[in-house]
């Protein structure tokens, strides 16, 4: 078996809720595919805003659809941002675009945040751009409804004690699925799948308030 090269994941968000789910994909990715390997396995992760004009490499480039949710922009400019965004990625190496969708829940003062008619746009709008142009969709939506979004006291920006956990979980479980820009031999990510335990380990997580130190 060759030696993996410690892997760098770019979370393409100034949102501080979707930075917190990316830390937490990160240190889950570390978790269970070194726990596949029976060896440590660090991962680096790398936070940039979506806009920066510097685009570093790695195995993967995860975005979130947050700061868009609070804009309240036609869905015609944000889809057009989108695609110049998503080329601009892909001229910078990444093969692999993971796009986080909104939680259909509302809460907070009138006028603060998306109502829940342009979440369903803006959730639309990123099936289209993963039919279109090939990003790979991290269904936060369906997540957060399975675990009950009152449960986990989740609103649409996936705050709060337990959401980012969970958010990254799913982050964690998307990455795994895919490939891995060869820095893993083949099975591996396999295994550590079968051990992060997907959409299966989820309800568990929420019955026992998730923390860090959970192991495999």
């Amino acid at each position: 078996m060759t030696t993996p090269d410690p892997p760098r994941i770019v979370a393409a968000t100034a949102h501080e809720d979707q930075r917190a789910a990316m830390a937490a994909a990160a240190e889950m990715l570390s978790r269970y595919v070194g726990f596949a390997l029976g060896a440590e396995w660090p991962v680096f992760l790398r936070l940039i805003a979506p806009d920066d004009a510097e685009i570093p490499p790695g195995i993967v480039l995860v975005a979130s659809l947050l700061e868009d949710g609070a804009l309240h922009d036609p869905i015609a400019s944000t889809r057009a941002r989108w695609v110049e965004r998503i080329g601009r990625y892909r001229s910078a190496g990444h093969d692999r675009i993971l796009l986080c969708n909104l939680f259909r829940r509302v809460e907070g003062p009138a006028g603060e945040g998306p109502g829940i008619e342009q979440i369903r746009r803006l959730n639309r709008m990123a099936i289209g751009l993963s039919r279109e142009l090939g990003v790979e969709i991290v269904d936060i939506d369906r997540l957060f409804a399975l675990c009950g979004g009152r449960a986990i006291g989740a609103d649409y920006r996936g705050g709060g004690e337990m959401a980012p956990r969970l958010a990254g979980h799913a982050i964690a479980n998307a990455i795994l699925q895919g490939e891995m820009g060869g820095c893993l031999d083949p099975g591996v990510p396999a295994r550590a799948n079968a051990a992060h335990g997907g959409e299966r380990q989820i309800l568990r997580l929420v019955e026992r308030q998730v923390s860090p130190g959970d192991r495999p």
